[in-house]
């Protein structure tokens, strides 16, 4: 049902043949234009509801009553004329992602890919939205064993982010450290510890520590649950006590 809907938008979104002009009406107390436009706004705020609808049923973990929300919100920008409805990438994505949690890869695969043209088409393919929707893509990819695939969207992501925000940005880093995770389940261990160290700042004065020793120190096991104060004022008694004796 969903590869058959992105089929009709497609086709929607071509130019049609033109056809002969309709017999002239009698005018209409509201101007076309008005009613054309208050018509738009009800489909758009239909749309919009039902996309609400839909993102709080999947909040909510029911995940068919949210496929039935999301599949009327694209039914009914597929029967309207705004193909270019601001709201479809994003239905597409979510729709995906939503499917995508259910492990239905192959349903997800065309909405996710999709979505990506669109925003690539409106923003241009250096635009952070199309960093999102290229990391979804990989997140599937890797999922179904595409690993080279998965590793290409991920790694164009990354530059897309380290060029918009930079690199010492909270998103990019954040990504960074994602796609390590991946490349470590990859087994590409030295790429992973490569992105892992782009992404570790220390603070001002603070020295820095080697990858391994930073990620693997652990705190003594006679330690643990004790806080340094603790500590400190156990050792403190113990040498009052030693005074005391002596």
């Amino acid at each position: 049902m969903t590869g058959a809907l992105i089929r009709k938008l497609d086709a929607g979104a071509r130019p049609k043949p033109e056809k002969t002009a309709p017999p002239q009406r009698e005018p209409s107390p509201i101007g076309p234009g008005e009613a054309s436009g208050a018509k738009s706004s009800e489909v758009s705020g239909n749309i919009t509801s039902l996309h609400k609808l839909a993102l709080a049923y999947y909040t909510q973990r029911n995940y068919e009553a949210a496929e039935r929300a999301y599949l009327q919100a694209l039914a009914a920008i597929q029967a309207s004329s705004r193909r270019d409805h601001p709201e479809l990438s994003q239905l597409l994505n979510n729709l995906g992602r939503l499917y995508f949690d259910q492990k239905r890869y192959q349903d997800a695969e065309p909405l996710y890919s999709h979505s990506l043209a669109i925003v690539e088409k409106e923003f241009g393919g250096d635009h952070p939205k199309v960093a999102r929707r290229l990391v979804n893509l990989a997140d599937l990819y890797f999922a179904t064993g595409k690993h080279s695939e998965a590793d290409a969207c991920y790694r164009r992501a990354v530059s897309i982010e380290e060029r918009e925000f930079g690199l010492k940005h909270p998103t990019t880093m954040g990504r960074l450290r994602s796609y390590a995770v991946m490349l470590r389940n990859m087994g590409k261990l030295a790429e992973a510890e490569a992105m892992e160290a782009r992404a570790y700042f220390p603070r001002p004065g603070q020295e820095r520590r080697s990858m391994p020793d930073r990620r693997f120190q652990e705190v003594p096991t006679s330690l643990q649950g004790i806080s340094v104060p603790d500590r400190r004022r156990r050792k403190l008694r113990r040498t009052r006590q030693s005074r005391r004796r002596s």
